[in-house]
Protein backbone atom coordinates (compact mmCIF):
# COMPACT_ATOMS: atom_id res chain seq x y z
CA UNK A 1 0.00 0.00 0.00
CA UNK A 2 2.63 2.34 1.21
CA UNK A 3 4.76 1.44 -2.22
CA UNK A 4 1.59 2.18 -3.98
CA UNK A 5 1.03 5.78 -2.96
CA UNK A 6 4.28 6.47 -3.24
CA UNK A 7 3.92 5.57 -6.56
CA UNK A 8 1.56 7.63 -7.35
CA UNK A 9 2.78 11.02 -5.44
CA UNK A 10 6.04 10.04 -7.72
CA UNK A 11 3.96 10.33 -10.89
CA UNK A 12 1.81 13.49 -9.76
CA UNK A 13 5.14 14.93 -9.03
CA UNK A 14 6.90 14.16 -12.38
CA UNK A 15 4.39 15.27 -14.43
CA UNK A 16 3.83 18.16 -12.48
CA UNK A 17 7.15 19.12 -12.48
CA UNK A 18 7.61 19.51 -16.27
CA UNK A 19 4.91 22.38 -16.93
CA UNK A 20 5.58 23.94 -13.99
CA UNK A 21 9.31 23.56 -15.09
CA UNK A 22 8.78 25.35 -18.38
CA UNK A 23 6.10 27.88 -16.96
CA UNK A 24 9.27 28.85 -14.64
CA UNK A 25 11.53 28.80 -17.56
CA UNK A 26 9.10 31.13 -19.78
CA UNK A 27 8.74 33.87 -16.73
CA UNK A 28 12.61 33.92 -16.30
CA UNK A 29 13.05 34.40 -20.12
CA UNK A 30 10.30 37.40 -19.89
CA UNK A 31 12.52 39.15 -16.98
CA UNK A 32 15.72 39.39 -19.13
CA UNK A 33 13.80 40.15 -22.41
CA UNK A 34 10.81 41.48 -21.27
CA UNK A 35 10.17 44.32 -24.18
CA UNK A 36 10.61 41.60 -26.63
CA UNK A 37 8.53 39.07 -25.30
CA UNK A 38 6.28 41.06 -24.50
CA UNK A 39 5.05 41.48 -28.18
CA UNK A 40 5.68 37.75 -29.29
CA UNK A 41 1.62 35.90 -29.19
CA UNK A 42 3.45 32.62 -29.68
CA UNK A 43 5.02 33.03 -26.45
CA UNK A 44 1.93 33.94 -24.61
CA UNK A 45 0.19 31.08 -26.49
CA UNK A 46 2.90 28.31 -24.86
CA UNK A 47 2.90 29.85 -21.61
CA UNK A 48 -0.94 29.76 -21.11
CA UNK A 49 -1.21 26.05 -22.47
CA UNK A 50 1.07 24.94 -19.92
CA UNK A 51 -0.55 26.72 -17.34
CA UNK A 52 -3.82 24.68 -18.56
CA UNK A 53 -2.17 21.31 -18.30
CA UNK A 54 -1.66 21.79 -15.27
CA UNK A 55 -5.12 22.83 -14.54
CA UNK A 56 -6.17 20.10 -16.65
CA UNK A 57 -4.47 17.43 -14.82
CA UNK A 58 -5.84 18.77 -10.67
CA UNK A 59 -9.65 19.26 -12.49
CA UNK A 60 -9.18 15.69 -13.98
CA UNK A 61 -8.22 13.82 -10.84
CA UNK A 62 -11.03 15.59 -8.86
CA UNK A 63 -13.76 14.73 -11.64
CA UNK A 64 -12.15 11.09 -11.76
CA UNK A 65 -12.67 11.19 -7.17
CA UNK A 66 -15.93 12.59 -8.05
CA UNK A 67 -16.94 9.58 -10.96
CA UNK A 68 -15.62 6.93 -8.66
CA UNK A 69 -17.82 7.71 -5.84
CA UNK A 70 -20.94 8.01 -8.03
CA UNK A 71 -21.27 11.98 -7.24
CA UNK A 72 -23.54 14.00 -9.53
CA UNK A 73 -23.86 11.88 -12.42
CA UNK A 74 -26.65 9.32 -12.77
CA UNK A 75 -27.03 7.60 -16.55
CA UNK A 76 -30.63 8.78 -17.39
CA UNK A 77 -30.88 8.84 -21.28
CA UNK A 78 -31.58 6.32 -23.79
CA UNK A 79 -28.76 6.17 -26.51
CA UNK A 80 -28.66 5.20 -29.93
CA UNK A 81 -25.42 3.30 -29.35
CA UNK A 82 -25.14 3.33 -32.92
CA UNK A 83 -25.55 6.80 -34.04
CA UNK A 84 -23.21 7.84 -30.98
CA UNK A 85 -20.39 5.49 -31.87
CA UNK A 86 -21.06 6.86 -35.61
CA UNK A 87 -20.46 11.01 -33.86
CA UNK A 88 -17.33 9.88 -32.09
CA UNK A 89 -16.06 8.42 -35.47
CA UNK A 90 -16.52 11.41 -37.77
CA UNK A 91 -15.25 13.60 -34.79
CA UNK A 92 -12.23 11.65 -34.38
CA UNK A 93 -11.66 11.27 -38.24
CA UNK A 94 -9.61 14.85 -39.02
CA UNK A 95 -6.87 13.69 -36.42
CA UNK A 96 -6.27 10.08 -37.97
CA UNK A 97 -6.31 11.95 -41.78
CA UNK A 98 -3.74 13.96 -40.32
CA UNK A 99 -1.47 11.01 -39.60
CA UNK A 100 -2.41 9.00 -43.17
CA UNK A 101 -4.48 6.58 -41.04
CA UNK A 102 -7.27 4.00 -42.22
CA UNK A 103 -9.36 4.63 -39.76
CA UNK A 104 -12.72 2.47 -40.11
CA UNK A 105 -16.02 2.23 -38.97
CA UNK A 106 -18.38 -1.05 -38.42
CA UNK A 107 -21.48 -1.30 -37.12
CA UNK A 108 -23.06 -3.99 -36.74
CA UNK A 109 -26.03 -3.03 -35.25
CA UNK A 110 -28.52 -1.93 -37.58
CA UNK A 111 -31.00 -4.33 -37.52
CA UNK A 112 -31.59 -4.59 -33.55
CA UNK A 113 -30.80 -1.27 -32.80
CA UNK A 114 -34.21 -0.25 -32.09
CA UNK A 115 -34.88 -2.71 -29.44
CA UNK A 116 -31.67 -2.79 -27.37
CA UNK A 117 -31.22 0.84 -26.09
CA UNK A 118 -28.78 1.59 -23.65
CA UNK A 119 -29.29 4.01 -20.53
CA UNK A 120 -26.06 6.62 -20.14
CA UNK A 121 -24.97 9.38 -19.29
CA UNK A 122 -24.48 11.14 -22.66
CA UNK A 123 -21.98 12.87 -22.61
CA UNK A 124 -19.85 10.92 -20.10
CA UNK A 125 -20.42 8.01 -22.48
CA UNK A 126 -18.91 9.99 -25.50
CA UNK A 127 -16.11 10.65 -23.81
CA UNK A 128 -15.13 7.94 -22.92
CA UNK A 129 -15.54 6.03 -26.20
CA UNK A 130 -13.65 9.55 -27.45
CA UNK A 131 -10.78 9.08 -25.26
CA UNK A 132 -10.68 5.47 -26.24
CA UNK A 133 -10.62 6.17 -29.99
CA UNK A 134 -8.25 9.60 -29.49
CA UNK A 135 -6.04 6.72 -27.35
CA UNK A 136 -5.76 4.47 -30.35
CA UNK A 137 -4.92 7.53 -33.13
CA UNK A 138 -2.28 8.84 -30.77
CA UNK A 139 -0.28 5.56 -30.64
CA UNK A 140 -0.95 4.28 -33.45
CA UNK A 141 2.04 5.30 -36.60
CA UNK A 142 1.61 7.11 -39.56
CA UNK A 143 -0.19 5.35 -42.54
CA UNK A 144 -1.71 2.71 -39.24
CA UNK A 145 -5.06 0.88 -39.07
CA UNK A 146 -7.32 1.86 -36.73
CA UNK A 147 -11.37 0.54 -36.21
CA UNK A 148 -14.11 1.57 -34.31
CA UNK A 149 -16.63 -1.21 -34.26
CA UNK A 150 -20.21 -1.42 -32.37
CA UNK A 151 -21.48 -5.21 -31.48
CA UNK A 152 -24.99 -6.24 -29.94
CA UNK A 153 -24.28 -8.62 -27.43
CA UNK A 154 -26.67 -11.04 -25.18
CA UNK A 155 -26.20 -8.77 -22.22
CA UNK A 156 -26.10 -5.31 -24.01
CA UNK A 157 -23.25 -3.72 -26.48
CA UNK A 158 -19.81 -3.75 -27.10
CA UNK A 159 -17.57 -1.05 -28.25
CA UNK A 160 -14.16 -2.35 -29.87
CA UNK A 161 -11.21 0.08 -30.63
CA UNK A 162 -8.64 -1.73 -32.43
CA UNK A 163 -5.15 -0.20 -33.88
CA UNK A 164 -1.93 -1.91 -35.08
CA UNK A 165 0.12 0.53 -32.62
CA UNK A 166 3.01 -0.77 -30.67
CA UNK A 167 0.49 -2.06 -27.78
CA UNK A 168 0.58 -2.81 -24.10
CA UNK A 169 2.46 -5.68 -22.67
CA UNK A 170 -0.65 -8.09 -20.81
CA UNK A 171 1.52 -7.88 -17.63
CA UNK A 172 0.33 -4.20 -17.49
CA UNK A 173 -3.57 -4.58 -18.84
CA UNK A 174 -4.68 -3.91 -15.69
CA UNK A 175 -2.32 -1.49 -14.17
CA UNK A 176 -3.43 0.84 -16.92
CA UNK A 177 -6.65 1.73 -15.50
CA UNK A 178 -4.75 2.75 -12.02
CA UNK A 179 -4.29 6.66 -11.52
CA UNK A 180 -1.52 8.27 -13.60
CA UNK A 181 -0.12 4.70 -13.81
CA UNK A 182 3.36 5.45 -16.33
CA UNK A 183 4.14 2.52 -18.84
CA UNK A 184 7.63 1.89 -20.15
CA UNK A 185 6.83 0.94 -22.92
CA UNK A 186 6.26 2.98 -26.22
CA UNK A 187 3.08 3.89 -25.93
CA UNK A 188 4.10 6.56 -23.25
CA UNK A 189 4.30 9.47 -24.79
CA UNK A 190 3.99 12.20 -22.45
CA UNK A 191 -0.16 13.18 -20.74
CA UNK A 192 -0.87 12.58 -17.20
CA UNK A 193 -1.87 8.50 -17.11
CA UNK A 194 -5.46 9.43 -15.97
CA UNK A 195 -7.19 8.82 -19.35
CA UNK A 196 -7.86 5.41 -19.11
CA UNK A 197 -8.92 5.80 -15.20
CA UNK A 198 -11.82 8.03 -16.16
CA UNK A 199 -12.51 5.39 -19.06
CA UNK A 200 -12.98 3.07 -16.19
CA UNK A 201 -15.12 5.11 -13.89
CA UNK A 202 -17.25 6.11 -16.48
CA UNK A 203 -17.83 2.71 -17.84
CA UNK A 204 -18.38 1.11 -14.31
CA UNK A 205 -20.95 3.95 -13.38
CA UNK A 206 -22.77 2.40 -16.50
CA UNK A 207 -22.51 -1.18 -14.75
CA UNK A 208 -20.08 -1.63 -17.49
CA UNK A 209 -16.13 -3.29 -17.82
CA UNK A 210 -13.54 -2.26 -19.89
CA UNK A 211 -10.82 -4.59 -21.09
CA UNK A 212 -7.64 -4.70 -23.11
CA UNK A 213 -6.58 -7.82 -25.39
CA UNK A 214 -2.99 -7.55 -26.89
CA UNK A 215 -3.38 -7.94 -30.57
CA UNK A 216 -0.10 -8.81 -33.08
CA UNK A 217 0.56 -6.08 -33.48
CA UNK A 218 -1.49 -3.84 -31.96
CA UNK A 219 -4.12 -3.54 -29.32
CA UNK A 220 -7.81 -3.82 -28.70
CA UNK A 221 -9.95 -2.09 -26.20
CA UNK A 222 -13.21 -3.40 -25.50
CA UNK A 223 -16.17 -1.42 -23.36
CA UNK A 224 -19.00 -3.24 -22.73
CA UNK A 225 -22.35 -1.95 -21.37
CA UNK A 226 -25.34 -3.66 -20.42
CA UNK A 227 -28.31 -2.77 -21.98
CA UNK A 228 -31.98 -1.20 -20.30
Amino acid sequence: MIDSVSQVTNNIAHDIRTPLSRIRIAVEDSIDNYSALYQDDQWKEKLLDEIDNVIHTFNTMLELSRLEKGVQHKPNSCVDISTFCQDVFELAQPLAEDKEQQFTFIDNTSSERLSKPILADANLLFRAIYNIVENAIKYTGIKGVITLQVNYIEAGVEILVTDNGPGIAKGEHEAVFKRLYRLDASRQQGGFGLGLSIVKAITELHGGKVYLTSLSPGLAICLSLPRT
